[in-house]
């Protein structure tokens, strides 16, 4: 019994709280120990945080019977998310093998699971993933790879039908998992991953379908990123329609960004950027969830904006015209209703014949 433990430092590290952990072991021997051996390991934990997460109700077991094996671990995460897994586990010449039977992640009723065994070996080579593919309902998702003990990585990754209205769930805003006012359409995605922990290579493209947002209508998203060398190339068009000629918004151009898999001084360096937005009538409303301070945001946004310099000291040029912008302002809960033009201009976006007002009675 472990009323409590704590391993770390004062900004993270392991605490747990009533847990308990058993151990027995038979058959030991000083030769061919794990040809002989038999062992079982269970463990529980009341509540626990590693670093910023919280674990609560967790129960697992290892069970060990020369050379194979079977594990079970099930727990909630965040107070929301209930994780639950089990497989089997073998030693093979100079590999490991582990393969899960089942896994699933759930909360509120929504939640993914494994379609067939996810397969993974671990040998002196590094960490591979032989076959894995997790769904809900008719989406899904599934990945092969490895990484080796030289930090290199080679992972594809393919989303496949998924319903945007899944991200309702996994942000975890309430005002999104309301009836018809969070995110709505499907998604498909490819995304292969290169290069090395250090320096990795990324390829994506997506393909939203029927997109909306608050009952808003987006369209058709199409986004391609190809990311190396510190450098992401990007280009993402918006249209009302698959078939309309002209985009509602396009951004493209090339951003320097760190994207290495470990801790790094700057993840955007100090290097020159050309991004170029264009928008012909495009509807703020996606904008509304992620500006915690305006509630019921939307209007037209019409742009021919260029983004120079560097990410620290970014140089603007191009227009930009908002046309019947209307929200209301939390800190107030007042409405109001802007109108006009904005001019970038060298690190600053100027207000130029711009119009606020409170929207009449009427309006």
């Amino acid at each position: 019994n472990i009323d409590e433990f704590f391993l770390g430092t004062v900004n993270k590290g392991i605490f747990l709280n009533d847990s308990k952990v058993s151990i027995t072991a038979t058959n030991l021997s000083p030769f061919h120990t794990l040809e002989t051996l038999s062992a079982q390991v269970k463990a529980s934990v009341g509540v626990g945080l590693f670093n910023t997460r919280t674990l609560s109700n967790v129960h697992t077991t290892f069970e060990y019977n020369q050379l194979k094996g079977s594990f079970t671990f099930s727990g909630i995460v965040d107070s929301f998310y209930h994780v639950s897994f089990g497989g089997q586990s073998s030693i093979q010449p100079n590999t490991y093998v582990f393969d899960l039977d089942s896994l699933s992640i759930s909360a509120a009723g929504y939640g993914w699971s494994n379609e067939q065994d996810i397969q993974t070996r671990l040998n002196y080579d590094g960490f591979r993933v032989m076959h894995a593919v997790v769904k809900h309902n008719e989406e899904s998702l599934s990945f092969t790879g490895a990484m080796k003990h030289t930090g290199e990585i080679d992972f594809t990754g393919t989303l496949h039908n998924y319903d945007l209205a899944g991200l309702n769930f996994w942000l975890r805003n309430p005002e999104l998992t309301h009836r018809e006012q969070g995110f709505g359409g499907s998604l498909d995605a490819d995304v292969q991953l290169s290069g090395s922990v250090e320096a990795p290579a990324i390829a994506l493209t997506a393909i939203g379908e029927n997109m909306t947002i608050k009952q808003t209508h987006i369209g058709t998203a199409i986004a391609k990123v190809n990311y190396i060398n510190k450098f992401a190339n990007i280009d993402v068009n918006v249209r009302e329609s698959s078939n309309d000629s002209i985009p509602t918004l396009t951004i493209y151009g090339r951003v320097p960004v760190d994207l290495a898999f470990k801790s790094v001084d700057h993840r955007f360096p100090d290097e020159p950027q050309e991004l170029s937005v264009i928008s012909e009538g495009f509807d703020l409303s996606i904008l509304d969830p992620v500006i915690p301070d305006l509630d019921n945001l939307h209007g037209k946004l019409r742009c021919n904006v260029a983004i120079a310099g560097t990410p620290r000291d970014p140089q603007y040029s191009g227009t930009i015209s908002l046309t019947n912008v209307q929200c209301i302002f939390g800190p107030n809960n007042i409405p109001y209703i802007v109108d006009g033009d904005l001019e970038p201009a060298g690190n600053k976006i100027a207000l130029k014949n711009l119009t606020v007002k409170n929207p009449s009675s009427e309006e």
